[in-house]
């Protein structure tokens, strides 16, 4: 089985029934977000790929929110695009990071 074949039989395994990542709001955020650092700082996918080892096409579809993506494989990425990524939670107006 190769890389992407398995990537595809964890996605339909996966149940996010009740997790807030199985909103595709958030994803698409996460994803859009990565597209508008990777085209700022004017690398393409392929580029992208090649300097973290993911194929273009699962970058393609993290930045169309199609994966859930983990935070230590954006933070690859965003450094793979010279970006560092902080975390803040908003909690009834009140910002912590």
């Amino acid at each position: 089985m190769n890389y992407k074949d398995y990537l595809d039989e964890a996605l339909e395994e996966m149940d996010l029934s009740g997790n807030v990542l199985d909103k595709p709001d958030i994803l698409m955020e996460v994803g859009s977000l990565l597209k508008r650092v990777r085209r700022y700082k004017g690398i393409s996918q392929k580029q992208l790929a090649e300097k973290t080892h993911i194929s273009q096409a699962n970058i393609s579809l993290l930045e169309n929110g199609k994966y859930n993506i983990s935070l230590s494989l954006l933070s690859k990425l965003l450094e793979a695009c010279d970006a560092r990524m902080k975390v803040r939670v908003t909690i009834d107006g009140e910002e912590f990071d």
